[in-house]
């Protein structure tokens, strides 16, 4: 009898995928440093209304002058020869797999389809949408761009949820506390002073348009 060995092919190698990030805010901040800390993916470009913000926002993590900045400054928006803005100069580059969304609400679905029609996997912030009608324009879009859109909420991947999840789901536990049907939670933060005077998420009008 002759007993054949399955001949282990060796890892593909997969390139990082290439992010860019649409705007400078201070969410931005933290995902950009996420995404230099992972091995697959690269930050390749930074769009923002103004150069100094965008330039600001990277000293403040990563000494690395490759990463490209998009910005709304006149000379640069006309640089071409037409008046695009950073964000859609940033859609247009062919350098980028993959765009991070964390603009105001209220800015979501415009720029979220635009870089789902322009070839581009999007992770937007949340909330994503300001009415639900909003977001299931946004899916129809990704289906028909065939493109992943997905929501910065980071709860379901944290490796927290899937310990209460294998918990509920253990038939001896489930003894002490019976069958679950639901399970409601909240999540919450104190802000400070700073955060109710400046932060985008209390003002009104820019959730709302």
């Amino acid at each position: 009898m002759v007993t054949v060995k399955p001949v282990s092919s060796p890892p593909l190698h997969v390139p990082a995928l290439r992010i860019g990030i649409l705007g400078a805010s201070s969410i931005a901040r933290k995902n950009a440093l996420a995404i230099c800390a992972s091995e697959k993916c690269k930050l390749v470009a930074i769009a923002s209304r103004s150069r100094s913000k965008a330039v600001q926002l990277l000293e403040k993590f990563v000494d690395d002058h490759a990463i490209q900045i998009f910005s709304g400054d006149k000379e640069e928006s006309q640089a071409d020869g037409e008046n695009l803005g950073a964000y859609q100069r940033l859609i247009d580059c062919p350098d980028i797999d993959a765009l991070y969304i964390p603009l105001p609400t209220s800015l979501h679905l415009f720029w979220v389809k635009a870089a789902l029609n322009a070839g581009k996997h999007v992770l937007v912030e949340k909330p994503v949408a300001i009415t639900a009608s909003e977001y299931e324009e946004m899916i129809e879009t990704s289906q028909q761009t065939c493109k992943y859109l997905m929501d910065g909420t980071m709860f379901v991947h944290h490796p927290r949820t899937k310990q209460v999840l294998n918990f509920i789901s253990n038939q001896e536990e489930q003894q002490s506390f019976g069958n679950v049907v639901r399970i409601y939670s909240d999540f919450s933060f104190l802000g400070d002073e700073d955060f109710f005077a400046n932060n985008i998420r209390v003002k009104s009008k820019a959730l709302n348009g």
